[in-house]
């Protein structure tokens, strides 16, 4: 069962001024003309959006649905892009990080909370330097131009994802932890 993707790169989430979203519209403006054949896709709900959407007046490279996915949506948006962005300014973590993994999509992201623990750049994911359009713009660009990369990518976060993140590794992990203190 061969996945269509198309060049697309998404962000999906609830829209709030901590989760970078306008950062990666400016980010993607600023190499659109360098990748015509690919398009940014802005997923989920949120007041921030108001803020934003002026900014993608008139670009038909920049796909706007702004509203609550619901569940039966998730896996059509993740199986239709090439990459995934969590340019998020802070945060503990990032539900966008697992499901990254799970429908195998490589994945940009500035580093915050514990996703420098998680994740391994250059092997999992391509780290950027946070609150920095430039720089984002510079890691979405390489990684839009290099199929091997994102295909490299795309097997180690969804390989990370399945021996780390599953309920076996998890549930042995929390015994060790609970045995450190019994």
């Amino acid at each position: 069962n061969k996945i269509d993707r198309k060049k697309c790169i998404l962000f999906f989430g609830e829209i709030r001024p901590n989760k970078g979203c306008d950062l990666l519209v400016d980010a993607f403006l600023a190499i659109k003309d360098k990748i015509p054949e690919w398009s940014l896709t802005i997923a989920g709900k949120g007041y921030y959006w108001e803020s934003i959407s002026n900014k993608v007046v008139g670009e038909t490279s920049i796909k706007p649905i702004i509203k609550f996915i619901n569940d039966d949506e998730v896996a059509d948006l993740f199986n239709s892009s090439e990459i995934a962005c969590t340019p998020y300014l802070n945060g503990s973590q990032s539900g966008v990080a697992s499901l990254a993994g799970v429908f195998g999509v490589p994945l940009v992201s500035f580093r915050f909370g514990n996703m420098e623990e998680i994740l391994t750049d250059n092997k999992d994911v391509i780290f950027t330097d946070k609150n920095n359009v430039e720089s984002l713009s510079a890691s979405l660009l390489e990684l839009c131009n290099d199929n091997e990369k994102r295909i490299f990518l795309s097997k180690n976060i969804t390989k990370t994802c399945s021996e780390h993140w599953n309920w076996d590794s998890i549930s042995k992990e929390l015994i060790l932890f609970y045995k450190r203190f019994l």
